[in-house]
């Protein structure tokens, strides 16, 4: 069984471009070895990420990102316990533009089978758009 969870957290001021792909660098690397699978959206100085996989392997993961100075102001957005399949199986961290993360999430939806992750996304989904209209 999987679990998932999802955050959003506001990136510190010193935070670049150069430091965003050093972190799915490093994510690639140390997910593949645990097993965990996801993607990572940055824009407008926010995080958002989504990761699934085995329940230790998450808390380990979690753990250093709320250690992380380069976090700040995490919340987390959901979590999703026993799951019988991952939302982003052939992602080990996708970076996913600001831009994108509505498709992202509406193909995902409509790929999955579990009534739980599908309830997570529509309230990502959802969030997301509330977020977007507050921006605009």
């Amino acid at each position: 069984m999987l679990d998932s969870i999802s955050y959003c957290s506001r990136g510190t001021a010193d935070f670049d471009g150069e430091a965003f792909r050093q972190i799915i660098s490093v994510a690639r690397r140390n997910n593949a070895i645990h097993g965990i699978t996801g993607l990572l959206v940055f824009g407008g100085g926010l995080y958002f990420q989504w990761l699934e996989g085995p329940p230790k392997a998450l808390q380990h993961v979690m753990a250093k990102i709320c250690q992380d100075p380069r976090h700040d102001s995490l919340v987390i957005l959901g979590n999703n316990f026993n799951e019988p399949e991952r939302v982003f199986p052939n992602w080990d961290m996708e970076p996913v533009g600001p831009e994108q993360i509505h498709e992202v999430l509406v193909d995902a939806i409509g790929s999955i089978k579990t009534e739980t992750n599908g309830a997570l996304l529509e309230l990502l989904l959802d969030h997301m758009r509330r977020v977007d209209g507050a921006l605009q």
